[in-house]
């Protein structure tokens, strides 16, 4: 038993050794790898979190901005004459508070009185956005605003057949009157002061019921937009 224990029991202490030894290297081996997988799990799961964030954050600043659009539009330093409150229902028809009692076959918001209809289309990628005022008697149009590819903004006044156009900063440029034979009349004072009351017909009830952010962004709409209205 004895020489049994010594010719094979050390062979087999020492196989277990050697066994023991090498699965000690593998695992040294095996540890440094495990640490750069996991540098890897946690480098993308931090760079995947920050772009989430930030394109969370992005999203809620847009969204902020676009819903907000008239509040902040009232509050942004402009130069006599633009009109930033303008630019920003159109541009954000989609995003603001718009009051409605109907809606089109379209799916489009419409505030009806006895006496005229107000259609609020916000532009999509096979409609313009548009704000059209109809008699509620006959349909027939009697205002709208919109673009078209002389101005960026236009007013037709079909009652009195007048065009108004507008460059980009709100700015009353061109009044046509007659526009079936488009004679440009000189820019005239008293031609604010009706413009003034068309825009207050079409969407006014949208500027009277405008909301206030209750995080205000202010800074960051007037840093985008100031520029354009100096």
């Amino acid at each position: 038993m004895d020489q049994f224990r010594s010719t094979y029991g050390c062979k087999y202490c020492f196989q277990y050794r050697k066994n023991g030894f090498q699965s000690d290297q593998n695992h040294r081996k095996l540890v440094p790898l495990m640490m750069k997988r996991k540098k890897v799990i946690l480098i993308l799961t931090v760079s995947f979190s920050c772009l989430a964030l930030f394109i969370g954050t992005l999203s809620f600043v847009g969204g902020n901005l676009g819903k907000y659009s008239i509040y902040y539009a009232q509050n942004l330093p402009h130069e006599t004459g633009t009109n930033s409150v303008m630019t920003a229902v159109f541009k954000h028809l989609g995003d603001v508070y718009i009051p409605y009692n109907s809606l089109d076959n379209d799916g489009n918001k419409m505030l009806e009185t006895e006496d005229k209809t107000i259609h609020y289309q916000a532009g999509g990628m096979f409609s313009p956005t548009m704000i059209t005022v109809k008699s509620t008697k006959d349909g027939d149009v009697l205002l709208s605003l919109q673009s078209d590819s002389q101005f960026p903004y236009c007013i037709y006044d079909f009652t009195e057949n007048t065009y108004y156009g507008f460059n980009r900063a709100g700015t009353l440029v061109a009044e046509f009157i007659d526009s079936n034979t488009n004679v440009l009349s000189s820019h005239r004072v008293s031609a604010l002061n009706t413009v003034n009351k068309l825009q207050n017909e079409m969407y006014g009830p949208i500027i009277s019921h405008r909301k206030v952010p209750k995080i205000n962004l202010q800074f960051i709409y007037n840093f985008v937009n100031e520029g354009k209205f100096k």
